[in-house]
């Protein structure tokens, strides 16, 4: 039988832990051994039913709430080519200055320096634009 106080100790590092590396997994097991350190200080149970209990309720706990996590925690979706988005750019010193690069283009024949052009995007490395 592990003492109850030791159980409460083991659920409050795991709750540092889980701050610390913020995975939600670490917090299930941190609720299972809250749950049967709280319970061994009313009811003494031996060491197997002690681990049986912590297991269980820590995956019972991952199962129930992961998939409410799951729904509530917003994903960030990052596109893999930035540079292939329209946008606006300037024409610096016989280039085009879009997204804190300078493009050569054969495209700017004729326009000067402060000129703004469309930026359709950015297709095998070749910046496509069209004339304001």
């Amino acid at each position: 039988m592990l003492n109850a106080y030791l159980l409460l100790i083991i659920a409050f590092i795991l709750a540092i832990i889980e701050l610390s590396i913020g995975s939600f997994y670490v917090i299930f097991f941190a609720l299972g051994f809250l749950i049967v350190g709280l319970l061994s200080l009313f009811v003494p149970l031996n060491l197997v039913w002690q681990i049986l209990f912590i297991v269980f309720i820590s995956l019972i706990s991952l199962f129930v709430f992961k998939k409410f996590f799951k729904k509530t925690k917003k994903e960030e979706s990052l596109k893999d080519n930035f540079l292939d988005e329209s946008g606006e750019g300037v024409i610096q010193n016989g280039l085009i200055y879009y997204k804190g690069a300078l493009w050569q283009s054969d495209q700017i024949k004729g326009l000067k320096n402060g000129d703004k052009v469309f930026v359709k995007g950015v297709k095998d490395n070749q910046i496509q634009i069209t004339r304001d």
